[in-house]
């Protein structure tokens, strides 16, 4: 790592329940010349705790960060989609960091070893995750556990949530909640360029570029009917702790004024 690089080098982790767009969210910052991030790049050695003297700065140096091995991470190169590219610029990036639903329950383990941390959580509406996770439970030629159904999906929110909220509240800058249909919907450089400017960053023509051209995409998910019944949104609506949510979407990072310069 070069000594430049390495006195304003900071590390960015993206997080939200599974199923809520972090993957999309990822891909989308690392188009960005100045962010390089994982997918998932060491998701088991985060949660072995015999090696969690391993956590820090070194796995982020770029011969570590590419070397990817099998007991760190299932996640091949080729699901990055632009891997070339995230190896040609890491040396000159100003955030390196990771993407884990489950980063959350990690940050305290990550601020010690790091301390220059930064999240970003994406929120997606509760009955498209809760219908995805069906979707994938039900789904036999799927490896996601079938116990993974609705009702998981709605414990898992409860309780992720009321930590984001409780980590964003207190600390806003650090920790940033953004909207998966504001971010990926007809508007999404807006609030692109607000998270961009949270991160003290300016946007990128790449990064509008994907999201113009995953438009398309995003509407035709939003156009497929819910894999939910009706006894299943009732449980929804009587089991999901809609007081946090509410919370929670009242402190979603906003997009820019797109009357101001």
């Amino acid at each position: 790592m070069n000594m430049q690089a390495d006195k304003t080098l900071k590390y960015l982790f993206v997080g939200g329940p599974p199923r809520s767009g972090t993957t999309a969210l990822a891909k989308l910052l690392n188009l960005h010349p100045r962010i390089a991030i994982g997918i998932e790049r060491y998701k088991y050695l985060y949660h072995d705790v015999a090696r969690k003297d391993e956590i820090g700065p070194v796995l982020f140096e770029s011969q570590r960060f590419f070397d990817i091995r099998q007991p760190e991470t299932n996640v091949r190169a080729h699901a990055y989609g632009n891997f070339r590219e995230l190896r040609r610029k890491f040396e000159s990036v100003h955030y390196r960091g990771d993407k884990l639903p489950s980063i959350l329950r990690m940050h305290a383990m990550l601020d010690r070893a790091l301390r220059r941390t930064r999240y970003v959580f994406i929120y997606r509406d509760v009955e498209r995750v809760c219908s995805s996770w069906n979707a994938r439970a039900e789904n036999p030629r799927d490896e996601w556990p079938e116990m993974n159904d609705f009702r998981a999906a709605v414990k898992l929110m409860n309780r992720d949530f009321r930590s984001i909220h409780s980590l964003a509240t207190r600390r806003p800058r650090k920790f940033i909640l953004v909207n998966y249909d504001e971010l990926f919907g007809e508007n999404g450089d807006l609030l692109l360029t607000a998270l961009l400017r949270q991160l003290g960053l300016i946007p990128h023509p790449e990064t509008s570029r994907y999201l113009q051209r995953n438009l398309d995409t995003y509407r035709l998910l939003r156009s497929k009917p819910l894999n939910l019944d009706d006894d299943q949104r009732e449980y929804i609506q009587a089991n999901m702790d809609w007081k946090v949510v509410n919370e929670i979407r009242s402190i979603l990072l906003k997009p820019v004024d797109a009357e101001r310069p």
